[in-house]
């Protein structure tokens, strides 16, 4: 979530869980990932589970990115369904029928 620069006291609750606070001092233009894990009232550990990585500006390039996954299945289908549509058209050959009744004999 985006904070103005400066400290915050973040909170989080839960029902049955216990809560967990966490102290961040933000940067202008700082990017980094905190994470509060809610832990369950019955067990004895801490109720905090602190782990802080710095992120990058790297969203993981044009892989990462959803619409080019929609884009290609769309493309993917649309060419699927030319080829299957193309393939039942294509005139081809009817199978022999036999002689239809007719007989031709020589003398």
């Amino acid at each position: 979530m985006p904070l103005d620069p400066g400290r915050h006291v973040l909170r989080a609750t839960f029902a049955d869980h216990a809560e967990a606070t966490l102290e961040v001092s933000v940067v202008a233009g700082e990017r980094v990932h905190h994470t509060l894990t809610l832990l369950p009232t019955h067990t004895s550990a801490p109720s905090l589970a602190r782990r802080d990585t710095p992120t990058t500006n790297d969203d993981g390039g044009l892989f990462a990115d959803p619409i080019f996954w929609v884009v290609t299945g769309t493309i993917v289908v649309v060419i699927g369904a030319g080829i299957g549509i193309g393939a039942g058209l294509a005139e081809s050959t009817p199978p022999y029928g036999g002689s239809r009744g007719v007989i031709l004999v020589t003398p």
